[in-house]
């Protein structure tokens, strides 16, 4: 948490206490974020703070296994990444294997 908590603008950190609680928030491996936040901006998501907040979850994927669904969802939508600026719940998708 410590990363996200120099990354994110005090709202954001705010409502990810309020969502998640601090056994979920004590469990995220802080390079594995890092790493995957990384890949997310050099992919040209500029809204990973909003990800970040819905979806943390995805977070605690391993980051390889992160990058193997996200790319599968490139693969499945044209354009998703300024899809997902709109649409964001087609992250849902990524999930499915865990839950």
């Amino acid at each position: 948490m410590k990363y996200l908590e120099s990354l994110l603008d005090t709202e954001y950190i705010d409502d990810i206490y309020e969502i998640y609680d601090e056994d979920f928030l004590s469990a995220l491996d802080n390079d594995n974020v890092k790493r995957i936040v990384e890949y997310l901006k050099d992919n040209g998501v500029y809204y990973y703070s909003d990800i970040i907040t819905n979806y943390l979850d995805l977070f605690m994927l391993d980051y390889n296994e992160f990058i193997n669904k996200f790319e599968k969802l490139k693969l499945e939508h044209t354009h998703l990444i300024e899809l997902l600026g709109c649409k964001m719940d087609l992250l849902e998708s990524m999930r499915e294997s865990y839950e």
